[in-house]
């Protein structure tokens, strides 16, 4: 592996050289590089961000770890960090309590800490006690504050969101006005109901939420808010995925059923909200929504025997999506299929939803300019034909069904007119002036379908930021053991997992620089804002384990993380193993014709 690695050695005391320091062993070696993954992996994670995180930014990292790293002994983690880990517990007791002399000993600081690290895992449904070794913390000496979330889902400035709700309600239009007085005074009334509101992109949804929930919480009521993924929860405030806040299970059918304990701190938030909102519902499976119906009628039954009668028990829920947009999707499915797995052909529930449609695109009223309000509205009228099918389709030679269609000229760059050096240039005008100006950022990306072009065009841009380029290299292996019972780690090296692009999963060598733009992949900590999608600047600090990056996108804008490498593996991993083995089984008995 450091053959690979180390450029021009002369002998064999340059192969275990780093950064002038020699070390012991080619193992060693390996590990300060980055090339073996193990538990010194995170140590080392934690002693470099330990030199400019703070305690609680640490503390969040060390649970990063612990959720994502396959850390095979928590406990020595713990007992090696738990200083860093700890660094400020003492000073906030003093400040909570008021004694400024107050000195606490290694055991109640300890054990303050470990409350800290059971809270941050609560948030996404976990617990210390998954962890062997890691020590519980003694709740007797730690005051009981209730239940939390509750205490989190009324811990709102109610000043503020009278305000912002007056706000916001003089800002809808006629069609939003209907929907938010009706969904309101059921609300007050406490009937329950289905309602569904659908709308394009523009047309004021997330605005409509906005009111609705400020208005509610101004009065102390709790509107719980999810979203079928998590870029799309972090546009409302207090959102949340629905996976996340209700405990779905990810393998789902008709006889699942949410992870809800009943007496649960969860329960009981569910019980009291006035209001769920479920914002792009139609990404979710059918069965999402049933197996959420099932759950909340067996909660509300202990407090009103009927609600096994009524959807969602009872509870008023709002869904909102537009059905032009994705739906669910089903793997090796054809499109009658992933039809039927909307939420519009579940039996138990739609036939109860009352239906709202937005139509008013409010994004074109902003528009001050007559011919670019022309435009836009040129264009979104365009786009709504595409997704209604009102566009002329033609079928390309060899094909019995019409399934294309043309694109207007003035919206296409053809092949061979602009190159990515030009076309980097006119998104990213003064890229040198403004590149780590957040708000230049977020008006601006380039979308491409294949992770090719993708990459052709991070690298132009990676070349025209200033400043030195670090690479990032990953530790790639295979499952040690098939079904079968063969040994695959024998069968595929290091240096052929290294050259394997899979989806979902970054390539090999990650080149970073000071600046540049990052988007994350998967979810790690919904509460910072940190989720598929969401969108970085590399501030500071490019660590050999640890980088520092600030939040651009959400509601999370300008909040500074420490991330970490973590474990990822293909969604599809066997599909992906078996393609391997084809591919090993083709090159070695392939023959003549064959």
């Amino acid at each position: 592996m450091l053959l690979n690695i180390i450029k021009g050695p002369t002998c064999f005391q340059d192969i275990r050289t780093v950064d002038g320091i020699i070390c012991a062993t080619y193992k060693e070696t390996c590990y300060f590089l980055g090339l073996l993954d193990g538990d010194n992996e995170w140590n080392e994670v934690l002693k470099e961000a330990a030199t400019w995180s703070n305690a609680p930014q640490l503390r969040e990292l060390y649970v990063t770890i612990l959720l994502f790293c396959e850390v095979s002994e928590p406990k020595t983690l713990w007992e090696e960090h738990w200083q860093n880990l700890s660094d400020d517990i003492q000073y906030r007791q003093r400040r909570r309590l008021g004694i400024e002399g107050l000195c606490l000993a290694e055991d109640e600081i300890q054990n303050y800490s470990l409350y800290e690290f059971e809270q941050i895992l609560k948030r996404g449904n976990r617990s210390l006690k998954e962890f062997p070794g890691i020590p519980f913390p003694d709740m007797t000496h730690l005051e009981d504050i209730g239940n939390r979330m509750i205490m989190e889902e009324q811990n709102y400035d109610t000043c503020t969101l009278t305000q912002e709700s007056n706000h916001l309600q003089r800002g809808l239009n006629v069609e939003q006005k209907q929907i938010y007085d009706t969904i309101i005074q059921s609300a007050y009334r406490q009937e329950g109901g289905v309602f569904f509101v659908y709308g394009s992109g523009g047309t004021g949804k997330t605005y409509l939420w906005r009111a609705l929930i400020s208005k509610l919480r101004s009065e102390n009521s709790i509107v719980l808010v999810v979203a079928s993924s998590g870029i799309a929860s972090l546009l409302v405030p207090g959102g949340r995925t629905t996976h996340s806040r209700f405990k779905i299970p990810f393998a789902l059918n008709e006889y699942s059923c949410c992870n809800i304990d009943q007496g649960s701190d969860l329960a009981h938030l569910i019980k009291k909200a006035s209001l769920v909102i479920w914002d792009e519902a139609l990404m979710a499976h059918i069965h999402a929504f049933e197996v959420v119906d099932r759950t909340f009628r067996d909660i509300m039954q202990l407090r009103d025997p009927s609600s096994m009668e009524k959807v969602f028990g009872g509870k008023l829920v709002v869904l909102g999506g537009d059905f032009r947009q994705v739906l669910p999707v089903v793997k090796k499915v054809n499109q009658a299929d992933f039809i039927d797995a909307s939420i519009n052909k579940s039996s138990a529930i739609w036939p109860h939803c009352i239906v709202f449609k937005l139509e008013t695109n409010m994004r074109l009223l902003q528009s001050s300019n007559e011919e670019e309000k022309r435009q836009l509205t040129e264009f979104s009228n365009w786009v709504l034909h595409v997704g209604d099918g009102k566009l002329p389709a033609i079928a390309k030679e060899g094909e019995d069904e019409p399934m294309w269609i043309n694109i207007p000229d003035d919206l296409l760059i053809k092949a061979g007119e602009v190159s990515i050096e030009e076309m980097v240039e006119c998104v990213y005008l003064d890229l040198l002036q403004e590149y780590t100006n957040p708000t230049y950022l977020q008006q601006r990306a380039i979308l491409a379908s294949k992770n090719d072009l993708v990459d052709k065009i991070n690298d132009q841009i990676l070349k025209m930021i200033l400043g030195e380029e670090k690479v990032y290299k990953s530790a790639n292996r295979v499952c040690p053991l098939t079904r079968t019972g063969v040994n695959v780690e024998a069968l595929y090296p290091t240096e052929f997992l290294n050259t394997l692009q899979l989806p979902g999963i970054p390539n090999h060598e990650l080149k970073l620089k000071v600046g540049c733009l990052v988007i994350l992949l998967r979810n790690i900590d919904h509460s910072r804002g940190l989720c598929n999608g969401t969108r970085l600047i590399i501030v500071t600090r490019l660590e050999k384990r640890v980088i520092q990056a600030k939040v651009i996108t959400g509601t999370h804008v300008g909040k500074k993380v420490p991330i970490s490498r973590v474990e990822m593996s293909p969604s599809d991993t066997v599909a992906i193993h078996l393609k391997a083995e084809a591919i090993s089984s083709k090159t070695m008995f392939c023959n003549d014709n064959k």
